[in-house]
């Protein structure tokens, strides 16, 4: 299954914003994000999870 049938629309509008307000990064990079990462962000309500995969994502070559 993939990331983007794991989540409702409601979901994964909540994360896109939240990564965007947080991290301030774009809406197409944020949903990238979401997309690639899904798997492992279920626990994404934990800020330093969540910062470690945002500092990889964005050292990543998108």
């Amino acid at each position: 299954m993939s990331a983007r049938n794991s989540l409702t629309e409601e979901e994964r509008a909540t994360a896109i914003a939240a990564l965007m307000a947080e991290y301030d990064i774009g809406e197409a990079r944020a949903d990238r994000f979401v997309t690639e990462y899904y798997e492992t962000l279920e626990s994404y309500r934990d800020p330093e999870v969540l910062k470690s995969l945002v500092a990889k994502f964005r050292n990543s070559r998108v």
